[in-house]
């Protein structure tokens, strides 16, 4: 989990404060989304990153475990994925939305984050499929 609360509390700094000092990069940073971050609920952009680390006086590693936190690089301006991954878009009602992927409920369920339910969601499908497959290769037999 991030460490945003425990340097917040060393350096003596509330998350407004921080907020205010990120703004210059990203006028969309308040104390909400300050709070998001310490929160797991979202990751800053790397720029914003950047200032949030030097407002800290902190690296990043310091912020997140190594394994918690990664910039996909980027190819002709746009993000790439990662070498064996893809990325998929979905649509959902906003009402869906808001009444099953919060945060809350993610927890309550025993997910970090959203990627989290959703790799999940697949591992079942994708076993699901196997055992059908399975169950239809020895009819065929």
């Amino acid at each position: 989990m991030p460490n945003y609360k425990q340097i917040l509390l060393e350096k003596k700094m509330t998350q407004k404060e921080l907020a205010v000092a990120t703004r210059a990069v990203d006028p969309r940073v308040d104390e909400s989304m300050i709070s998001k971050f310490s929160n797991y609920v979202c990751l800053p952009t790397p720029k914003v990153a950047t200032v949030l680390c030097e407002s800290l006086s902190c690296n990043m590693t310091e912020l997140y475990q190594k394994d918690e936190i990664t910039f996909p690089k980027k190819e002709n301006g746009k993000a790439s994925t990662p070498t064996g991954y893809t990325n998929i878009h979905i649509q959902i009602t906003i009402e869906q939305k808001n009444r099953i992927l919060t945060k809350e409920n993610l927890h309550l369920l025993g997910y970090k984050n959203q990627t989290d339910l959703f790799r999940d969601m697949l591992n079942n499908i994708d076993s699901r499929i196997k055992r059908l497959k399975e169950k239809s290769s020895k009819k065929e037999d």
